[in-house]
């Protein structure tokens, strides 16, 4: 198991934030089959993070806007 916290951009307004990964097996899959990380951030204009535990080798995660 790894624990990776992921950052990113946001923008000032009250859109939430939430994080998606899957393997590079997964990659060429849509992402709505992807896994959902826990938890959501909203957008303050700053960078924001997610904590993120999983045991996917090669991981790649996508930030979704909501």
């Amino acid at each position: 198991t790894v624990t990776t916290t992921v950052s990113f951009t946001t923008i000032n307004s009250p859109i939430n934030y939430s994080l998606l990964y899957t393997n590079t097996v997964g990659l060429g899959t849509p992402s709505s089959n992807w896994v959902a990380v826990p938890g959501t951030v909203t957008g303050n204009g700053l960078i924001r993070s997610l904590p993120v535990t999983n045991t996917a080798a090669n991981a790649l995660y996508r930030v979704a806007a909501h």
